[in-house]
């Protein structure tokens, strides 16, 4: 089925609770709510100059000296859900959780040396006696899967099975990711999704909204094309995220313009944002015409219109990974006839398209939408494959697309989620399977085995 990759996400979860202070003579900002833009409020100047708190940094690339002493227990996070047991996994972990985290070493983008201490769910450049140093090397601030759907099994139109959704962010977290972004899922995810203190943070958009006829039996919410706008809408003000399939298959039948344009909007005056799924020229641009916050695969997309998608800010979401992989059993195997056309055409294109993208500006999202999840590497490495320089291809799992979803990168004040690696990335892609430590909300939630 060429439809073996075609899925997306739901609502986005309260916002966590807040973590006790452990030094309460400061405060935080709360994290912005999953799904939705952040609102930019009055905050403190952090742009100047940092002052030395720590000394010279020197070399600060050899073994870590203990300068912690004893390490404390701290109370663990309460409110365990439904399927406790499944947590027997995660409980391993729990020992490198109770200390106040501390990561140091360069950072990238800029890979500018760093010292940073977890303040809760905050970084901090401010000294932290009880602060035990973590992790030291070439430091992200936590990769992002923008296109993921966990919790389904194989098999179109499966249904949703929380277990599974556990196990599939499990994957997420082991491949150093602290973010998904799920595009559509069959059903209300649990409560904890999104906000488990041990799983990567959460957006997502409610079922697929699409035309009747189209997308699998089941997932989607198929509409007349007068009732879509205020269903988006609707929608939007549950999740923040909506996602709509504009076309479907070699068909094509894309929903047509001005639906789409309404549906936007309707999304944007909810204070929303559309993710749109597209694997036509025309249904591409109509999704680029009608202003959608981002496109989704976007095989057959007119390379015309990127110069448009850039200056209007819509983002693009190549699924790179997931639309090659089927290509070369189609060329063998596949009759002749429009689908297999179909599919050769775009897939056969699509990785210089990515890469024309990237020179005109557009944002490139890293997404995945394969089983087994956690296999963000995979994804960035197609990227390079195709040609785009590794710097943008990392930039498209993490600090672009968490700056997309309005999450700073390792700053002080920003969410204290980080990836770990021995060496620079950019230089050893390779290095991205084996991250030396993960650390999320503030926690180390994995760390490589200790040889």
């Amino acid at each position: 089925s060429f439809a073996a990759g075609f899925r997306c996400l739901k609502d986005p979860p309260p916002p966590p609770p807040p973590r006790p202070a452990r030094r309460p003579r400061r405060t935080r900002p709360p994290a912005p709510a999953a799904g939705r833009r952040p609102v930019n409020g009055p905050r403190r100047d952090r742009t100047g100059p940092i002052r030395d708190r720590t000394g010279p940094i020197r070399d600060r690339t050899g073994p870590i000296r203990d300068r912690t002493g004893p390490i404390l227990p701290r109370a663990r996070p309460s409110g365990r859900s439904e399927n406790d047991s499944d947590h027997q996994h995660d409980r391993d972990h729990w020992s490198d959780a109770m200390t106040v985290v501390r990561i140091r070493g360069r950072a990238l983008p800029d890979g500018e040396p760093v010292d940073l201490c977890a303040d809760g769910d905050r970084w901090t450049t401010d000294p932290a006696p009880d602060a035990e140093p973590v992790a030291e090397g070439w430091l992200l601030p936590g990769l992002v899967d923008a296109h993921t759907h966990p919790g389904i099994a194989e098999g179109n139109g499966a249904p949703f099975d929380t277990a599974l959704l556990r196990a599939d962010l499990r994957r997420h977290v082991d491949a150093g990711v602290t973010v998904v972004r799920v595009p559509g899922l069959p059903e209300e995810p649990p409560s904890w999704f999104g906000t488990d203190p041990e799983l990567p943070r959460a957006w997502w958009a409610g079922r697929w909204i699409t035309q009747h006829g189209q997308y699998f039996d089941g997932w989607a919410r198929r509409l007349d094309h007068a009732e879509m706008a205020e269903a988006a809408a609707g929608q939007a003000r549950r999740s923040g995220w909506v996602k709509v399939v504009a076309d479907w298959v070699h068909e094509g039948n894309a929903i047509p313009v001005d639906v789409l344009t309404a549906m936007v909007e309707a999304v944007h005056a909810a204070g929303g944002r559309v993710a749109v799924h597209s694997m036509h020229e025309s249904g591409c641009a109509a999704a680029v015409e009608a202003g959608v916050d981002s496109l989704e695969h976007g095989m057959g997309l007119d390379p015309r219109l990127l110069d448009r998608m850039a200056a209007q800010g819509t983002a693009f979401t190549p699924t790179l990974t997931m639309v090659q992989a089927p290509a070369e059993d189609i060329r063998a195997h596949a009759p002749q006839g429009a689908p297999r056309e179909w599919y050769l055409r775009g897939a056969d294109a699509h990785p210089a398209l990515v890469v024309r993208a990237v020179e005109a500006g557009v944002t490139l999202l890293a997404g995945t939408d394969s089983r087994p999840h956690g296999r963000i590497a995979d994804e960035i490495r197609s990227l390079v494959r195709a040609g785009v320089r590794p710097h943008d291809a990392l930039a498209a799992a993490s600090w672009t697309a968490r700056s997309w979803l309005g999450l700073p990168g390792l700053v002080p004040g920003a969410p204290a989620d980080a990836v770990v690696y021995d060496t620079d990335p950019r230089t050893d892609l390779s290095v991205l399977d084996r991250p030396t430590a993960v650390i999320l909300r503030g926690a180390v939630v994995r760390r490589a085995a200790t040889r």
